[in-house]
């Protein structure tokens, strides 16, 4: 990973540990706090597949517990409230309202069709709506993870 400071003109190497031997599937930049970064790797399920965070502009990295040895293959910010964000996984769909700090599963573990999720997206106007696609399908909760339903317009 990379990193420029003026526009592209020149780029820096992050300190990003070359041990992981997987790809870097999502990475969101905190807007709430400048310098903290989040990356999603896809570690074909090994220890280091999962969130990572940076709290220094990338000179440092470590992984979030909830999320550690799943591959995570989006994350998300809730446009109106950058601290709020979603995360695609290997195991489903799982939510922050502390800018990743800590997370919860609102996808039901029983859902096996909502199981490898591969994009995630809130509504612009409610937290509460996100869309989730996976390989074959996509879902929509409207309620915050309580329920699924699986859609095919819009």
């Amino acid at each position: 990973m990379y990193r420029s400071a003026d526009g592209g003109a020149k780029w820096t190497r992050l300190a990003f540990p070359r041990h992981f031997l997987g790809t870097v599937t999502s990475l969101v930049f905190d807007t709430a706090q400048p310098g903290r970064y989040l990356v999603g790797i896809d570690a074909n399920g090994s220890p280091f597949s999962g969130l990572w965070t940076s709290e220094d502009e990338g000179r440092t990295w470590k992984a979030t517990p909830e999320l550690a040895g799943a591959p995570v293959h989006a994350i998300a910010a809730w446009p109106k409230d950058p601290r709020v964000l979603a995360a695609g996984t290997a195991q489903g769909v799982w939510v922050s309202d502390d800018s990743g700090r800590k997370w919860r599963r609102i996808s039901k573990p029983w859902l096996h069709e909502m199981r490898v999720i591969t994009a995630v997206e809130f509504a612009s106007n409610d937290r509460g709506t996100i869309y989730a696609g996976t390989p074959h399908l996509p879902w929509k909760t409207s309620d915050g993870g309580e329920t699924w339903q699986s859609i095919h317009e819009g």
